[in-house]
């Protein structure tokens, strides 16, 4: 599978957004940050999704590719 750059990029950042909110990495800025693990796990849960969203559309590119070079 091939990533561009910025596709390797936004999937460590989501990893370490994902890694962040389980963390409770910004309850010090307010009641309002400072959320329940059910809910903090959710928003990491988005950000997951959102890197496997980038690798799966990574791999799809790539099979298409294949697919295309075998014609």
């Amino acid at each position: 599978m091939m990533l561009t750059e910025l596709e390797r990029q936004e999937i460590i950042f989501s990893i370490g957004q994902a890694k962040r909110w389980l963390e409770n990495h910004w309850k010090h800025l307010g009641p309002e940050y400072d959320l329940s693990y059910y809910k903090r796990k959710k928003e990491a849960e988005w950000h997951l999704d959102y890197a496997l969203g980038i690798a799966d559309r990574a791999l799809k590119r790539k099979k298409e590719r294949e697919r295309n070079a075998n014609r």
